[in-house]
C-alpha cells in the first residue's frame, strides 16, 4: 500500500522540479557558447534560487548535496531568506505549470516567457530595463513591457532580449558587478539609435 500524502510534499516536488530545471540549464549552458551559454547560467542560477528559497529555512538547503555542489557552480545571488506562505504557494503552483506543460506551440510560447520573466526579474533585468528606459519611461504606457515590445513589434519579451543578444550585448556579463552594469546599459542605449 501507497504511504499517505504528507503535507510537505508538494513542497518538496517543486524544489526538485526547480533543482532538475536547475541541472537542465546548467547542462545546456556547457553545450552553448558566447552569450547564450550566458543566458542558460542565468537562467539555472535562477532556478537554484527558486529551489532554495521553497525551503523552511534556506540556510538548510546548504545541507542537501546537490544543492550545496550546483550552488558552489553557480554562486546564486539572492539572500538567503524565508519566503512568506504566499510566495512559497506561488513558486509551488508555477513549478507545476510547468510540469504540465506539453510540447505544443503553446507550451513553448510559455515556456519562453516563463525563461524572459526569470531573466527580467533578477540582476540582468535591471540592465536591460534601464538601458531601454527611453522607450518605456514617456511612452504613455500602463505596462513597461508592453511599451518595450511595441517598440521592438514582437510579441514577447523573449524576442526582445533575444534583440539585444542578436546586437551582440552580453547581457549576463557579471551581474553583480555595478561597472558592467553601466557598460551594458550603455551598450543597450547605443543599439537603439
Amino acid at each position: 500500500m501507497a504511504r499517505a500524502r504528507k503535507r510537505g510534499d508538494s513542497v518538496y516536488n517543486a524544489r526538485r522540479r526547480y533543482t532538475r530545471q536547475a541541472e537542465r540549464y546548467e547542462k545546456m549552458a556547457t553545450q552553448a557558447i558566447g552569450i547564450q551559454a550566458g543566458r542558460y547560467q542565468a537562467l539555472a542560477r535562477t532556478s537554484l534560487e527558486k529551489a532554495i528559497a521553497l525551503y523552511d529555512d534556506p540556510k538548510k538547503a546548504q545541507a542537501h548535496k546537490g544543492i550545496a555542489a550546483m550552488s558552489q557552480r553557480l554562486q546564486p545571488r539572492k539572500p538567503l531568506r524565508k519566503l512568506s506562505d504566499k510566495g512559497r504557494k506561488t513558486l509551488m503552483q508555477k513549478s507545476y505549470g510547468a510540469l504540465q506543460r506539453g510540447t505544443s506551440q503553446e507550451a513553448q510560447d510559455q515556456r519562453r516567457d516563463d525563461e524572459a520573466e526569470a531573466i527580467l526579474s533578477s540582476e540582468i533585468g535591471h540592465r536591460i530595463y534601464a538601458g531601454l528606459s527611453d522607450i518605456w519611461e514617456d511612452a504613455g504606457y500602463e505596462n513597461r513591457d508592453q511599451a518595450i515590445m511595441d517598440y521592438y513589434g514582437v510579441d514577447s519579451m523573449m524576442d526582445v532580449i533575444e534583440a539585444l543578444e542578436d546586437a551582440g550585448i552580453d547581457l549576463y556579463a557579471d551581474p553583480e558587478s555595478l561597472e558592467r552594469y553601466d557598460e551594458i546599459r550603455s551598450a543597450i542605449e547605443l543599439a537603439l539609435r
